[in-house]
Protein backbone atom coordinates (compact mmCIF):
# COMPACT_ATOMS: atom_id res chain seq x y z
CA UNK A 1 0.00 0.00 0.00
CA UNK A 2 1.24 3.29 -1.07
CA UNK A 3 2.02 5.80 2.16
CA UNK A 4 -0.81 8.43 2.63
CA UNK A 5 0.14 12.01 1.65
CA UNK A 6 0.68 14.10 5.25
CA UNK A 7 -1.22 17.15 2.73
CA UNK A 8 -4.43 14.65 2.62
CA UNK A 9 -4.16 12.92 6.37
CA UNK A 10 -5.06 16.67 8.01
CA UNK A 11 -7.93 16.19 9.81
CA UNK A 12 -9.71 19.43 10.61
CA UNK A 13 -11.93 19.70 13.54
CA UNK A 14 -14.64 22.09 14.02
CA UNK A 15 -16.19 22.94 17.23
CA UNK A 16 -20.12 22.17 16.32
CA UNK A 17 -21.56 22.40 20.08
CA UNK A 18 -20.26 23.38 23.25
CA UNK A 19 -22.90 23.20 26.39
CA UNK A 20 -20.02 24.04 28.65
CA UNK A 21 -20.15 20.36 29.86
CA UNK A 22 -19.00 18.80 26.81
CA UNK A 23 -18.22 19.71 23.27
CA UNK A 24 -19.05 18.18 19.93
CA UNK A 25 -16.64 18.14 17.16
CA UNK A 26 -17.04 16.91 13.03
CA UNK A 27 -13.98 15.43 11.49
CA UNK A 28 -13.23 16.63 7.93
CA UNK A 29 -11.48 14.90 5.47
CA UNK A 30 -10.74 16.48 2.37
CA UNK A 31 -12.66 14.75 -0.63
CA UNK A 32 -11.65 12.63 -2.96
CA UNK A 33 -11.98 13.34 -6.76
CA UNK A 34 -12.53 10.21 -7.89
CA UNK A 35 -10.94 6.17 -6.89
CA UNK A 36 -7.93 6.94 -9.19
CA UNK A 37 -7.03 9.68 -6.77
CA UNK A 38 -7.79 7.80 -3.79
CA UNK A 39 -5.52 4.79 -4.79
CA UNK A 40 -2.76 7.24 -5.58
CA UNK A 41 -3.11 8.90 -1.97
CA UNK A 42 -3.38 5.39 -0.43
CA UNK A 43 -7.17 5.09 0.74
CA UNK A 44 -7.88 2.14 -1.41
CA UNK A 45 -5.40 -0.85 -2.11
CA UNK A 46 -6.09 -0.86 -6.10
CA UNK A 47 -7.25 1.03 -8.35
CA UNK A 48 -10.51 0.46 -9.00
CA UNK A 49 -10.93 1.88 -11.95
CA UNK A 50 -8.29 -0.30 -13.74
CA UNK A 51 -10.58 -3.14 -13.69
CA UNK A 52 -13.83 -1.27 -15.01
CA UNK A 53 -14.40 -1.81 -18.95
CA UNK A 54 -16.08 0.75 -21.05
CA UNK A 55 -19.55 0.64 -21.59
CA UNK A 56 -20.65 0.39 -25.05
CA UNK A 57 -23.04 3.17 -25.92
CA UNK A 58 -26.53 1.86 -27.48
CA UNK A 59 -27.19 3.71 -30.63
CA UNK A 60 -31.14 5.31 -30.60
CA UNK A 61 -33.30 5.57 -33.22
CA UNK A 62 -33.34 9.63 -33.93
CA UNK A 63 -36.85 11.07 -35.36
CA UNK A 64 -36.45 13.51 -38.00
CA UNK A 65 -38.86 15.25 -40.84
CA UNK A 66 -38.51 14.60 -44.52
CA UNK A 67 -38.63 18.39 -46.57
CA UNK A 68 -42.11 16.62 -47.18
CA UNK A 69 -43.18 16.53 -43.90
CA UNK A 70 -42.00 20.27 -43.34
CA UNK A 71 -43.36 21.89 -45.80
CA UNK A 72 -46.36 19.71 -44.80
CA UNK A 73 -46.76 21.64 -41.24
CA UNK A 74 -46.10 25.00 -42.26
CA UNK A 75 -49.59 24.26 -44.36
CA UNK A 76 -50.98 23.12 -40.98
CA UNK A 77 -52.19 25.35 -38.07
CA UNK A 78 -51.23 25.32 -35.02
CA UNK A 79 -52.48 26.24 -31.82
CA UNK A 80 -49.39 27.93 -30.62
CA UNK A 81 -47.85 30.31 -33.33
CA UNK A 82 -45.16 30.70 -31.65
CA UNK A 83 -44.43 27.31 -30.99
CA UNK A 84 -44.70 26.58 -34.76
CA UNK A 85 -42.55 29.45 -35.87
CA UNK A 86 -40.12 28.36 -33.05
CA UNK A 87 -39.96 24.62 -34.44
CA UNK A 88 -40.04 25.52 -37.75
CA UNK A 89 -36.80 27.74 -36.88
CA UNK A 90 -34.79 24.93 -35.17
CA UNK A 91 -35.65 22.65 -38.52
CA UNK A 92 -33.39 25.71 -40.57
CA UNK A 93 -30.89 26.46 -37.94
CA UNK A 94 -30.50 23.17 -35.75
CA UNK A 95 -30.95 25.09 -32.79
CA UNK A 96 -31.97 24.06 -29.57
CA UNK A 97 -34.84 25.07 -27.73
CA UNK A 98 -32.58 26.36 -25.01
CA UNK A 99 -30.76 28.68 -27.74
CA UNK A 100 -34.15 29.85 -29.18
CA UNK A 101 -36.14 30.54 -26.07
CA UNK A 102 -32.91 33.05 -24.85
CA UNK A 103 -32.40 34.31 -28.64
CA UNK A 104 -32.87 38.34 -28.83
CA UNK A 105 -32.84 40.47 -31.39
CA UNK A 106 -29.40 41.93 -31.44
CA UNK A 107 -27.86 38.47 -31.39
CA UNK A 108 -29.24 39.15 -35.30
CA UNK A 109 -27.03 41.04 -38.01
CA UNK A 110 -27.18 41.57 -41.67
CA UNK A 111 -24.55 42.74 -43.58
CA UNK A 112 -25.08 42.84 -47.40
CA UNK A 113 -28.24 41.11 -47.49
CA UNK A 114 -26.69 37.97 -45.41
CA UNK A 115 -28.01 37.37 -41.97
CA UNK A 116 -25.94 35.82 -39.04
CA UNK A 117 -27.08 34.98 -35.39
CA UNK A 118 -24.04 35.78 -32.83
CA UNK A 119 -24.78 34.08 -30.04
CA UNK A 120 -23.60 31.95 -26.82
CA UNK A 121 -24.48 28.13 -26.89
CA UNK A 122 -26.51 27.45 -23.11
CA UNK A 123 -24.94 24.17 -22.84
CA UNK A 124 -21.60 24.38 -23.76
CA UNK A 125 -20.90 28.18 -23.42
CA UNK A 126 -19.52 28.68 -26.39
CA UNK A 127 -19.75 31.35 -28.64
CA UNK A 128 -21.14 30.87 -32.08
CA UNK A 129 -21.79 32.45 -35.44
CA UNK A 130 -24.29 31.11 -37.36
CA UNK A 131 -25.45 31.97 -41.59
CA UNK A 132 -29.06 31.49 -41.48
CA UNK A 133 -31.51 32.13 -44.34
CA UNK A 134 -33.64 35.17 -45.01
CA UNK A 135 -36.49 32.54 -44.35
CA UNK A 136 -35.38 31.15 -41.25
CA UNK A 137 -35.53 35.22 -40.28
CA UNK A 138 -38.50 35.86 -41.50
CA UNK A 139 -40.25 33.10 -39.03
CA UNK A 140 -38.98 35.40 -36.17
CA UNK A 141 -41.41 37.88 -36.84
CA UNK A 142 -41.57 41.57 -36.63
CA UNK A 143 -38.04 43.11 -35.53
CA UNK A 144 -37.98 44.62 -32.13
CA UNK A 145 -35.53 46.27 -29.74
CA UNK A 146 -32.08 44.81 -29.21
CA UNK A 147 -32.34 43.07 -26.36
CA UNK A 148 -36.28 41.63 -26.84
CA UNK A 149 -36.60 38.05 -26.84
CA UNK A 150 -37.24 36.92 -30.39
CA UNK A 151 -39.54 34.24 -28.99
CA UNK A 152 -40.75 36.28 -26.23
CA UNK A 153 -43.81 33.84 -25.48
CA UNK A 154 -41.79 30.41 -26.27
CA UNK A 155 -42.45 27.59 -23.08
CA UNK A 156 -41.62 24.56 -22.45
CA UNK A 157 -44.62 22.75 -20.68
CA UNK A 158 -46.77 20.18 -20.90
CA UNK A 159 -49.16 22.54 -22.55
CA UNK A 160 -46.66 23.24 -25.29
CA UNK A 161 -45.85 19.80 -25.79
CA UNK A 162 -49.47 18.83 -26.10
CA UNK A 163 -49.99 21.60 -28.68
CA UNK A 164 -47.01 20.41 -30.60
CA UNK A 165 -48.12 16.53 -30.45
CA UNK A 166 -51.87 18.17 -32.01
CA UNK A 167 -49.71 20.23 -34.56
CA UNK A 168 -47.88 17.40 -35.94
CA UNK A 169 -50.69 14.76 -35.87
CA UNK A 170 -53.01 17.18 -37.86
CA UNK A 171 -50.49 17.47 -40.38
CA UNK A 172 -50.55 13.37 -41.05
CA UNK A 173 -47.20 12.73 -39.40
CA UNK A 174 -48.23 9.62 -36.75
CA UNK A 175 -44.53 9.22 -35.78
CA UNK A 176 -43.19 10.68 -31.88
CA UNK A 177 -41.85 13.95 -33.09
CA UNK A 178 -40.41 16.22 -30.10
CA UNK A 179 -39.40 19.42 -30.56
CA UNK A 180 -35.92 18.23 -31.06
CA UNK A 181 -36.63 16.19 -33.38
CA UNK A 182 -36.24 19.53 -35.40
CA UNK A 183 -32.59 20.10 -34.87
CA UNK A 184 -32.36 16.23 -35.82
CA UNK A 185 -34.22 17.49 -39.46
CA UNK A 186 -31.93 20.23 -39.69
CA UNK A 187 -28.81 18.21 -39.29
CA UNK A 188 -30.47 14.84 -41.71
CA UNK A 189 -31.31 16.98 -44.77
CA UNK A 190 -27.64 19.28 -44.55
CA UNK A 191 -26.10 16.04 -44.70
CA UNK A 192 -28.31 14.34 -47.60
CA UNK A 193 -26.23 15.69 -50.69
CA UNK A 194 -29.51 16.68 -52.56
CA UNK A 195 -29.74 19.68 -50.33
CA UNK A 196 -28.28 22.56 -50.06
CA UNK A 197 -29.44 25.51 -47.86
CA UNK A 198 -32.95 24.50 -46.71
CA UNK A 199 -36.10 26.09 -48.26
CA UNK A 200 -39.72 24.98 -47.20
Amino acid sequence: MRPRSKTVKVTLRFKMLNTGKETLYLDYYPPIRNDETAYKYGYLPKDLNADLKSIKEIETQREFLTLDELRRLVDTPCNDDVLKRAALFSALTGLRHSDIKKMKWGEITVIDGKYTLRYTIQKTSKYQELPISEQAVSLCGERKSPNSLVFEELIYSAYANKALAQWIGVAGITRNITFHCFRHTFATLQYDKDYGRIYI
